[in-house]
């Protein structure tokens, strides 16, 4: 084998590893992608060249030409892409892009019919060697010109580009420059000219310097590299001898010469390398590698699934699961540590044989040294420590092969600890396993103690879910209770004001009469003892009413007649005797009626002339109490167009109304604190029977006061009637 098929071969293998790194590079983007796929086009093209020296059919000669062109014509438009691409002006030159790509799909039929390659013959010491046919020469116009575009566009940038950006585009020139001559050289023998294919030479200088580069600045943890790329490399290989194998087979014994079975093979190596690389991978890491993984690709990985996790046996599943696959251990174990008894106790348990409810008795030299200090206990050096020998712990750990034990740690509390045996492989654990394990059982700590306080709330949750529904249904059978007790009042109260009233009436009619002298006269004292009766008889008709219309709104019975009528109309009916009580009383009452009608409203006219009556007698009677020479209350109405609604305001100037007493002013029964108020009559039901009122017919009822002898405004509004 001459100099010249290693340089092939050797080309063929560096630009597929320069291609995996290129892939693999984290943080490169867009551009390190698009260069892998020109690094793998490269390798394809000198993979194929190299194994076509070693195939004797003419008609498997014929297919690797085919094979051997396609990349040739595929590797100026990834040149050209990655260029657009390092340059940033992909997008900007998209319709360009996709024009080249219809050009090479259009050179790639052309291919299919053998239009560029004449023949496949022995030429300067190659077995099998391309020769170009006259139409080549297209091909050498679309090469030339894209290769021209691409230098072009890096010229363009260059004259624009800072300083750091003009010496990366120079390495840039300098690199395809040197990568197209070495090809074009290679070409000569291609059009039968009698130059040896030094180019492949030159191609080896410059992968020689890439690598040199790449090692030199550490840019790429290598060894990983070489690892997975050898991996890789042997699964192209491995496919390469196999689709070989199959089209000898097939051209020797089997099919015509035809053209179809090629392509049909290529579509079978596409599907079987992905498969043919994993079982290469699984074979590694069970025969040869200590561990086949990327460390930075483990955490990121096992912190994106821990995050999703909060149920503690899942977190377990998961640890489990991430230490299988990367160390390939044979048994993995979690152990609680239990610090009041000083006990482990195993939490989860994977490949070891032994009993679940086993627990462990903690050895304090280990706990003091090792496992407080969080730091990973290695059995392998332990053992060979004298004061640890013979130790009953570490007898234990030696019984079931752990080789390492992982301290679970947070915040100076030892939660418990991960237990590992050695690899399927024989192979130790080294330093770089020891720490992505450390890394890991960081993140797990922080997990599970998170775990661990989500079970406490779920029991407290479920603990407190139990208390409250006890507590409800206990609640529950009260509410009923008072439901029941609140009916009985109700329909007590109904009776009771039903029973009275007749009997009142008639007290009220015979003390009128009376007075009236319809009887005859009376004595002064007489006449004066029988307005008393008259007066108290009226003030416990007018109780017995409100409290037979409390019992009807509570009980639902209360029923209203609803008419369109007037607002204003019916507040001036009722201003006549009102003004008369008020100035009784040495308060001016004083209605400010509007001078022209307002739009209608339906209405109750009886219930809400009681509505009324209750507000501005309500402040009719506290006014009075103020003992002011300028005691007044003032009654408007006004339409607010905006909101469609009348709003009445019944203000005065009177003993006004705590911030305490405003929140339960319009609660039944409710009398205000201060001792003024207090000693007014009334039931407290005045504001709560015409708030219920107002409410039936759509409204609303809200007073303000400034406060405690600023007086107080109690506003009303309606919904304007549409009898549209």
């Amino acid at each position: 084998m001459s100099i010249y098929y290693i340089s092939i071969l050797f080309n063929g293998l560096g630009a597929a590893l320069l291609s995996i790194i290129s892939w693999r590079k984290k943080g490169g983007g867009e551009v390190y992608r698009n260069f892998s796929y020109l690094l793998l086009v490269t390798a394809s093209f000198y993979l194929t060249l190299f194994g076509m020296q070693f195939v004797s059919n003419s008609l498997a000669n014929a297919f690797f030409a085919r094979f051997l062109m396609a990349w040739m014509i595929v590797l100026p438009f990834f040149t050209i892409r990655s260029v657009m691409i390092f340059l940033g002006k992909r997008i900007a030159h998209k319709k360009r892009c996709i024009a080249i790509l219809i050009l090479v799909a259009i050179y790639l039929i052309a291919n299919f019919y053998g239009l560029f390659i004449e023949s496949v013959g022995p030429k300067l010491g190659f077995a099998n060697w391309p020769l170009a046919s006259a139409n080549f020469e297209y091909y050498n116009i679309f090469f030339f010109a894209l290769m021209a575009y691409a230098f072009y566009m890096l010229y363009l940038s260059y004259s624009q580009a800072y300083i750091a950006v003009k010496q990366r585009i120079r390495y840039s020139v300098i690199a395809i420059f040197v990568f197209y001559i070495s090809l074009i050289i290679d070409l000569y023998l291609w059009h039968d000219v009698s130059i040896p294919p030094f180019g492949n030479l030159i191609m080896n200088a410059l992968f020689l310097l890439v690598f040199y580069f790449l090692l030199s600045k550490r840019i790429i943890d290598f060894k990983l590299a070489i690892r997975k790329s050898t991996v890789t490399v042997s699964s192209l290989l491995l496919m390469f001898v196999a689709i070989i194998g199959a089209r000898f087979v097939l051209a020797r014994f089997i099919l015509d010469d035809t053209y179809w079975d090629d392509y049909a093979l290529l579509v079978l190596a596409i599907l079987i390398y992905p498969i043919l690389k994993e079982r290469l991978f699984k074979v590694a890491n069970r025969f040869f590698f200590t561990s086949l993984y990327d460390p930075g690709t483990v955490i990121t990985k096992f912190n994106k699934n821990l995050r999703s996790i909060i149920e503690i046996d899942e977190i377990f599943k998961l640890l489990d699961k991430t230490f299988s696959r990367t160390f390939h251990n044979k048994s993995f174990g979690l152990l609680f540590y239990d610090s009041a008894d000083k006990k482990y106790s195993i939490s989860y348990n994977s490949g070891f044989d032994i009993y679940s409810d086993v627990e462990f008795e903690s050895d304090s030299m280990l706990f003091r040294k090792f496992i407080e200090q969080d730091k990973v206990i290695i059995m392998s050096k332990l053992l060979k420590d004298i004061q640890f020998q013979g130790r009953k712990m570490v007898k234990i750990f030696e019984h079931f092969g752990i080789e390492l034990v992982i301290p679970l740690v947070i915040k100076d509390r030892v939660l418990g600890v991960i237990v590992v045996t050695g690899k399927k492989s024989g192979d130790a654990y080294n330093k770089e396993d020891i720490g992505v394990l450390d890394v890991i059982s960081s993140q797990a700590t922080v997990a599970i103690d998170n775990a661990l306080k989500y079970e406490e709330i779920k029991k407290f949750k479920f603990k407190l879910e139990r208390e409250v529904k006890r507590s409800t249904q206990e609640l529950r059978v009260v509410n009923e209770e008072l439901k029941r007790v609140d009916a009985d009042k109700t329909g007590f109260i109904s009776i009771a004001s039903h029973q009275l009233r007749t009997p009142l009436t008639v007290i009220k009619g015979y003390a009128s009469m009376l007075i009236e002298d319809n009887f005859g006269k009376l004595e002064e004292t007489t006449t004066k003892a029988m307005k008393k009766v008259f007066i108290s008889s009226e003030r416990l008709i007018e109780l017995v009413e409100d409290l037979l219309d409390i019992s009807r709104i509570e009980s639902g019975r209360q029923t209203y007649q609803f008419k369109e009528g007037q607002l204003e109309d019916l507040i001036d009916s009722m201003i006549d005797s009102l003004a008369m009580s008020a100035e009784s009383k040495k308060v001016k009452l004083i209605w400010e009626k509007p001078k022209k009608p307002l739009p209608s409203i339906k209405l109750d006219k009886e219930k809400l002339r009681q509505s009324c009556m209750n507000l501005i007698e309500n402040a009719i009677k506290y006014t009075s109490k103020a003992e002011r020479s300028d005691a007044c209350v003032k009654v408007t109405i006004e339409e607010n167009e905006k909101k469609k609604i009348l709003v009445v305001k019944v203000k005065d100037n009177g003993l006004g109304i705590t911030q305490s007493d405003m929140k339960n002013l319009f609660t039944k029964f409710y009398r205000g604190h201060d001792r003024s108020i207090a000693a007014t009559e009334g039931t407290g039901l005045g504001l709560y029977i015409a708030k219920q009122i107002v409410e039936e017919h759509g409204g609303s009822v809200e007073v303000k006061s400034a406060g405690e002898g600023k007086g107080a405004e109690f506003i009303f509004w309606i919904p304007i009637y549409n009898n549209k």
